[in-house]
């Protein structure tokens, strides 16, 4: 049979059709090594591309990045410019001096006077923002007097003006009106803004209108002013009566005075009770700790019994030197509650009392080594139930302590 080759008229020894050598060397190959981009350093310091200025949403749009302006009305730019601007606290005004500034300048003085000696005199008139001397010549000192008010420094003019002084005539006149004082910022004062509330212990002066009123309060300036204005000793729709103090509610008089006394020695007697009751629980608070600890190492020593940890002999020598302090710091812990008279906890510890009484009337107290393993169930539950009488007496003395700490504090 004739084979492919035969039958496609292709000699039988020739390779089959071969691929063209011609190739365009102008072209790249797809993965061409020189042909790459360069790569950047691996040492330097890593960033991000998308994250660097020049490739910001700004920078592509050929805008001049701007900080976000806040959305706010134009009163409340203007309070923060008064309270935030330090450069306008210390400007003058010179239109209107004559008849509202609130700067006064002293002159006539002797020489050595300073600022403060000025200030010191003038305070006696109102208020003083600032002080300060206006002259390099010590000789002849020129110091200029910030009142709060222009109220005050036209009373410093009347009051110090022409007036004789060390030797000299003072001239005092008004040159102008500065914002030191009026605006939010100066009126705070200091660098903080607390100044006003160290000085006065109270933000209220903020209120202030500039009337001499002899308060500081806002409500007795709004008194004063206004006649439709009125104080209201009790809210709306409530009874006046029930706000106000009266005589017979504050105890006045001889007799109710008595009567205030007769309560304060009853408070007195209590409180003195209660300062008693908390320092006796303190103390049950201890000793029922003492006790629980004492029931469970009693526990412990029963368990090293059972597992041949210890011989009868050495368990019960080891045992009856705690039986007594036990039963005693129990009675004498009962005694306390009796004499005290704190019957509650007397009667809490009286059946416990009187099972310990019996156990030594009876003399089946102690512990018998010959007899020990034929009891030892009886002495586990005993053991078991005063570690829970213990455990339930601590919670109860501690509870009796709080109570009695908060009723000395409310006393």
């Amino acid at each position: 049979m004739a084979s492919l080759l035969e039958r496609m008229n292709i000699p039988t020894n020739s390779l089959g059709p071969v691929r063209s050598k011609q190739s365009n060397r102008g072209a790249s190959a797809p993965y061409n090594r020189a042909n790459r981009a360069p790569r950047g350093d691996v040492d330097s310091q890593w960033s991000h591309d998308l994250f660097e200025s020049h490739n910001s949403l700004s920078a592509r749009l050929n805008v001049t990045p701007t900080a976000p302006k806040a959305n706010l009305n134009p009163i409340a730019q203007k309070a923060i410019r008064d309270a935030t601007t330090g450069s306008r606290t210390d400007s003058l005004s010179i239109k209107g001096a004559g008849s509202m500034g609130n700067v006064v300048e002293v002159t006539g003085l002797v020489g050595g006077t300073t600022a403060e000696d000025v200030a010191a005199i003038f305070k006696r008139c109102g208020q003083i923002t600032d002080q300060k001397s206006m002259s390099n010549n010590r000789n002849d000192p020129r110091i200029r007097i910030t009142f709060k008010t222009a109220a005050s420094a036209t009373s410093a003019v009347q009051k110090f003006n022409n007036q004789p002084a060390d030797g000299k005539i003072l001239s005092v006149k008004i040159v102008g009106a500065s914002a030191t004082g009026t605006s939010l910022g100066g009126r705070l004062g200091g660098s903080d803004g607390l100044d006003i509330v160290r000085d006065e212990g109270s933000v209220d002066v903020l209120m202030n209108t500039g009337e001499d009123t002899g308060s500081k309060m806002r409500s007795d300036s709004l008194l004063n002013s206004d006649p439709r204005a009125q104080v209201l000793l009790a809210p709306p729709g409530a009874d006046p009566a029930d706000y106000t103090q009266t005589p017979e509610t504050r105890g006045g008089g001889r007799r109710g005075g008595r009567g205030r006394g007769g309560a304060r020695s009853g408070r007195g007697r209590k409180r003195g009770g209660n300062n008693g009751g908390r320092w006796l629980f303190l103390f049950a608070v201890l000793y029922a700790a003492a006790l629980l600890f004492g029931m469970v190492f009693f526990i412990i020593m029963y368990s090293d019994l059972e597992s041949d940890y210890i011989n009868p002999i050495d368990f019960c020598n080891k045992l009856n030197q705690f039986v007594i302090p036990e039963y005693a710091a129990h009675a004498f812990l009962a005694l306390l509650f009796l004499l005290t008279g704190q019957w509650a906890s007397l009667l809490w510890n009286v059946p416990l009392l009187a099972y310990n009484i019996n156990k030594v009337v009876n003399k089946a107290h102690m512990y018998d080594a010959t007899e020990i393993f034929r009891t030892l169930p009886q002495h586990q539950k005993e053991a078991y139930f005063k570690t829970a009488f213990y455990l339930l007496s601590f919670f109860f003395y501690l509870y009796k302590m709080i109570v009695s700490f908060i009723a000395e504090g409310d006393a």
